[in-house]
């Protein structure tokens, strides 16, 4: 798809109506999805103005917490985890928010990631990403052997540079090669 003149047609709606809440939305996630220099920033502040209008809108919180995870740093750590909290009481089975709340809680170092991936793969047993994320996040605190079967898990579901890159940490953190 083209995203970028997707991003122009909702511009050009809202600019048209600028109360046109779904076109916020929908910006918003040609935003997440393009991923380019700023277009975080500028997802944030279109899923604000959606979820202004519809704050019980747990894809748009799921969406704003992403948002959040890409623009990093501690404020925007603790604000994703609010987000997917708040989407997760909403909608307690979304993979998409309960991934990203534990990548969100691993980055601020806050306890309760290792549940929510473990919780995305009772729900999607084969999902390359809470694997990758498990993988990798055994690999860079130093835990090898627990590492390693998730490594070769999330390898045999799809083969990513993730999964390789956690991987190779953890045989270097065990002297194999």
């Amino acid at each position: 798809p083209d995203l970028h003149a997707a991003i122009e047609a909702y511009g050009q709606a809202l600019a048209l109506r600028p109360g046109l809440a779904a076109a916020y939305n929908n910006r918003a996630v040609a935003y997440l999805k393009r991923q380019a220099t700023g277009d975080a920033g500028l997802a944030l502040e279109d899923l604000t103005r959606y979820l202004a209008a519809y704050p019980d809108a747990a894809e748009a919180l799921t969406n704003r917490g992403v948002a959040h995870l890409l623009l990093g740093g501690n404020d925007h750590g603790k604000q994703a985890i609010i987000d997917l909290n708040r989407a997760l009481e909403l909608a307690p089975g979304s993979v998409e928010a309960l991934l990203n709340r534990g990548l969100a809680r691993l980055r601020s170092d806050e306890a309760g990631w290792e549940d929510d991936f473990r919780r995305v793969l009772a729900l999607r047993p084969d999902h390359p990403g809470a694997l990758e994320s498990l993988c990798w996040a055994y690999a860079v605190q130093g835990r090898p052997e627990e590492a390693l079967p998730w490594c070769e898990q999330a390898l045999s579901a799809a083969d990513s540079g993730p999964a390789r890159h956690g991987r190779a940490i953890a045989y270097a953190l065990t002297g194999e090669v």
